[in-house]
């Protein structure tokens, strides 16, 4: 995350860690976990942050499959490669929703 790497303050931080109970490590999964603990029921999350989060999962996990630095990333990017065609089907069928909805509601 931009803020957290590049404007938050030590202070700021410190005080974040200590209130999600975390290291900072994986602080874009920290904060969308905070928001889907929320009462409220809906729970909007940017896009980048669930994408950090899926591919430091991916990450973790090549990093145990394979010991070379030059395919851990290949196969890093070829993994949020697929992740985003995912999201992008996914956003287009939103809309294909979104649009058959709307035209149920005008007759």
């Amino acid at each position: 995350m931009g803020w957290w790497k590049d404007s938050a303050t030590d202070a700021e931080k410190e005080y974040i860690k200590r209130y999600l109970h975390t290291n900072g490590k994986d602080i874009a999964g920290d904060f969308m976990r905070e928001s889907f603990k929320s009462v409220s029921k809906t729970s909007i999350v940017m896009l980048q942050v669930m994408l950090d989060c899926l591919c430091m999962v991916y990450l973790n996990y090549i990093k145990l499959q394979t010991p070379h630095k030059q395919v851990q990333h290949e196969r890093l990017r070829q993994y949020c490669c697929l992740v985003l065609q995912a999201l992008l089907l996914i956003c287009d069928v939103y809309k294909q929703a979104v649009k058959l909805a709307q035209g149920l509601t005008r007759s």
